[in-house]
């Protein structure tokens, strides 16, 4: 799948995959707002049959999300997934909710497992809002989450800048993100969509 130059915005997650299985993802200049997830995943009862991987490639990518850039729902193991390969860059991801980048329910993984799980090999990046970048829950109950200093280890990206909160125009807190436009969107550095490349469908429309 191939998504260039597009403006996904409204409720829901933008892919949802059940059960897992591989598949390629490549995005090129998007602005993605939504309220659910960029990537929902739910693993198999059985690992998957192909020992192939997802790959997402994502090229000046905004995201706003108010729940995760990637989810992952969990049948009690992690066999049941496919690994997922992440090369973003010059991205821009921004918490619309405060929730985590990465989330894993259902299951408990040691940093060994998460890197077989997701590796994640692009640079150039930014994160704004993020308070926790990968966070776990099994059984209802949170366990300890990655902040900035371990996801600089899991990533290999050892910059401190890619936390410093960028200078971008956010949509006012009584919009609907299914009624935001671009403009809503900016960003004055050199990561994320180039906002004035994209579609600029009416405030009132709905999509």
């Amino acid at each position: 799948m191939r998504l260039d130059n597009c403006f996904v915005r409204g409720d829901g997650n933008l892919v949802v995959v059940r059960p897992s299985r591989p598949f390629d993802l490549d995005v090129d200049n998007a602005l993605v707002a939504l309220t659910g997830s960029f990537l929902d995943v739910e693993g198999a009862d059985t690992p998957p049959a192909s020992p192939d991987m997802v790959r997402v490639k994502l090229d000046n990518v905004t995201t706003y999300l108010n729940d995760h850039l990637v989810r992952l729902r969990a049948h009690n193991d992690l066999k049941g997934f496919a690994p997922i390969q992440f090369t973003p860059g010059k991205c821009l991801f921004v918490a619309g909710a405060g929730n985590a980048l990465i989330h894993l329910d259902g299951a408990e993984a040691g940093d060994q497992q998460l890197k077989h799980l997701l590796k994640w090999e692009g640079g150039g990046n930014r994160y704004g809002n993020y308070m926790k970048m990968l966070d776990q829950q099994k059984d209802d109950m949170p366990l300890p989450a990655f902040g900035q200093d371990q996801w600089k280890k899991f990533s290999s990206d050892p910059s401190d800048r890619q936390f410093s909160r960028p200078k971008f125009s956010e949509p006012p807190a009584d919009l609907p993100l299914s009624r935001t436009r671009p403009a809503h969107f900016k960003n004055d550095q050199e990561t994320g969509a180039d906002v004035d490349r994209l579609p600029n469908p009416s405030i009132n429309s709905m999509k």
